[in-house]
């Protein structure tokens, strides 16, 4: 059985909507594995192509879903095949070793953009830190338990840096907007003067006495140790990447397929097969260049010529690294690894999302959020799902929206409240409360009626114009809240906890002592709540009292069509069905953890989890 947490980390309980796979990760990828051979394609519809029997509901993945990951990664730099770094948007950081991708806290969620380093250090750079520190790098020291501190290159001149490059801990480059460069000696960090203002895009440093920059319109500069001076590139096209071999060999890369080669004497424009632009350059020799772009373009050089080659994906690649001709890593809004035979997707962390929590109004109107603040909505029954902007990194970890009404509300980590005034608009307002707990579910019964439970025992409460927060009965981690009228609501939580609202919050007697991980119903009389351990509960209007489930596995949503028709899900990918007689378990070949369920009908249903897994049950 996997073990369940907090996706956090912080806690042993475990929230609805709050839960990753634990050390037997790779069991739920083994299965995942199984799946797509037992599937072995996708119709034009979305979902996977199995045969079901005519007339007989059954559960189907849906695929074709946009990209997973939000974050985008940037650069990667290494010293070794087993020491490598991979950096991205928001802060994101994750480390190689040789037996997998970790992540690493980099302490900021704002754009890491170029990595570089020695086998002593490593130095990240990135976008705008905030008012008080603009220009900034990351400094990290291999070894130390602190992963990263901040290091200030120069004087704060609202400068964004964009890369970095080096030949030694003594001798490192940084660039970005506004012409800006800076440069490390070992001991400290200075601005240099170039004479310009355009926006300089990669660094690449040869030597001591040698270091060429690009940029926008053209640009190449040309340090010699002393002085900065601009070289002719016979272009206007914005260069992206520099690199090289020596002085007598650098290339440049960037906009409409352009690729420069500067020989020692002058640059000059090299035949490529592509219009795209290009995000990046790296190659092992002269005879062995890769450049990589928009759209998926990769493109190979022999010595002779470019030629293009198939990186399997539309996405835009943004930079490429290796360690050898049989081991190079190309990383963006998709990642290749190249073995000296096949170029193949990789996972780097984050890279995959876990769904958390699904509401539906109908089949017009579909809302799937999840980890780093994904928002899916399908506008046509499941079939054909678009990304919708949240503009926050944090879990989110419930959605619910008026069916009658027009607001839409996602909640998440560290008090994250999403709210969207229109059910066809893509702006969600930040109503984030201040306050550390997380908030795992949100419910409502109005527009003006709108309550969010978390950790800790809060509740807060929405009237249509402002959140208003509050202390549980017990100061215990709500998982769930549902309910039909502002005076009959249920929340459930840790130690099988169940408060029940009329006028006021009230503790009520509960059969369990096990996690209570979602509550759902039909009437102030008839309700459902699931939790850990297989636990299965039903309200009667009077008590609530304990169901055989079957099942030994830990239930993490609940939902039904009727009294007569109930789903659970939980871990491990198991799904139960209740026919108002007994609940049965539904045979899937899912194997991942579950983590939330909602429907439209009995007979379509939807259910999410990890690893990018959303499945849709119906006939």
């Amino acid at each position: 059985m996997f073990v369940l947490r907090s996706l956090k980390g912080s806690r042993l309980n475990i929230s609805r909507c709050k839960i990753i796979l634990g050390p037997l990760a790779l069991v739920g990828l083994i299965a995942l594995l199984c799946l797509v051979t037992v599937v072995g394609g996708c119709g034009d519809d979305g979902v996977s192509s199995t045969s079901p029997t005519p007339g007989v509901a059954y559960w189907k993945q849906i695929t074709g879903l946009p990209t997973m990951d939000n974050r985008h990664w940037e650069g990667i730099w290494g010293t070794d095949a087993n020491n490598i770094l991979a950096v991205g948007r928001q802060g994101v950081v994750s480390h190689f070793t040789g037996a997998g991708w970790e992540a690493r806290s980099s302490g900021t969620d704002r754009d890491i953009l170029s990595v570089w380093g020695t086998a002593d250090s490593a130095y990240l750079v990135g976008d705008l830190a905030d008012s008080i520190d603009q220009e900034w790098a990351l400094h990290h020291a291999w070894g130390t338990d602190v992963f990263y501190e901040r290091v200030t290159p120069g004087p704060k001149l609202f400068n964004a840096l964009i890369d970095v490059s080096g030949t030694s801990g003594n001798n490192i480059f940084a660039v970005g907007t506004n012409g800006y460069i800076a440069h490390y000696n070992g001991s400290a960090w200075s601005s240099m003067t170039q004479g310009g203002t355009v926006e300089l895009k990669s660094v690449w440093v040869a030597s001591d006495s040698s270091a060429y920059v690009v940029g926008t319109y053209g640009t190449v500069l040309h340090y010699d140790g002393t002085d900065w001076s601009v070289m002719s590139s016979h272009t206007q096209a914005t260069l992206r990447e520099v690199w090289g071999f020596s002085d007598n060999s650098v290339y440049a890369a960037g906009n409409s397929g352009t690729v420069l080669h500067y020989d020692g004497t002058s640059w000059s424009q090299m035949d490529t097969p592509v219009e795209m632009a290009l995000y990046g350059i790296w190659g092992t020799s002269d005879n062995n260049l890769y450049a990589i772009g928009y759209g998926g373009t990769l493109i190979h050089y022999d010595g002779t010529a470019w030629t293009e080659d198939t990186s399997g994906t539309g996405f835009i690649l943004r930079n490429i690294w290796g360690t050898s001709e049989n081991n190079i890593y190309i990383v963006g809004d998709y990642n290749l690894h190249y073995d000296g035979t096949e170029w193949a997707p990789f996972t780097v962390h984050n890279d995959t999302i876990n769904f958390l929590d699904i509401w539906a109004r109908s089949g017009a109107e579909i809302l799937a959020v999840g980890s780093n603040g994904m928002i899916l909505r399908s506008g046509n029954s499941g079939i054909g799902w678009d990304s919708l902007t949240s503009n926050s990194n944090e879990n989110l970890n419930g959605v619910w929206g008026n069916p009658n009404g027009s607001v839409r509300f996602a909640v998440g980590d560290l008090g994250t409240i999403l709210y969207l005034d229109n059910p066809e608009g893509t702006g969600w307002a930040d109503q984030t409360l201040s306050i550390d707990a997380d908030l795992n579910a949100v419910w409502g019964v109005s527009d003006s009626a709108v309550w969010a439970v978390g950790a800790d025992g809060v509740i807060a409460e929405y009237d249509g114009l402002s959140w208003d927060t509050m202390a549980a009965p017990v100061a215990v981690d709500l998982s769930d809240i549902w309910g039909l009228t502002d005076s009959s609501l249920f929340a459930v939580g840790n130690g099988g906890t169940i408060l029940r609202h009329t006028t006021s919050w009230t503790e009520m007697t509960s059969p369990t002592g096990e996690h209570l991980n979602s509550v759902w119903g039909f009437s102030e009389n008839f309700a459902f709540a699931v939790g850990n351990g297989g636990t299965v509960l039903r309200y009667n209007g009077t008590d609530w009292s304990a169901m055989a489930s079957g099942s030994g596995i830990d239930l993490t949503a609940v939902w039904g069509a009727s009294e007569n028709d109930v789903f659970a899900v939980g871990s491990e990918g198991e799904i139960l069905h209740f026919d108002g007689t007994s609940w049965s378990l539904i045979e899937t070949s899912v194997g991942v953890d579950l983590y939330c369920l909602y429907g439209i009908t009995g007979t379509s249903v939807f259910a999410g989890g990890a690893f990018n897994h959303l499945l849709n049950y119906s006939q």
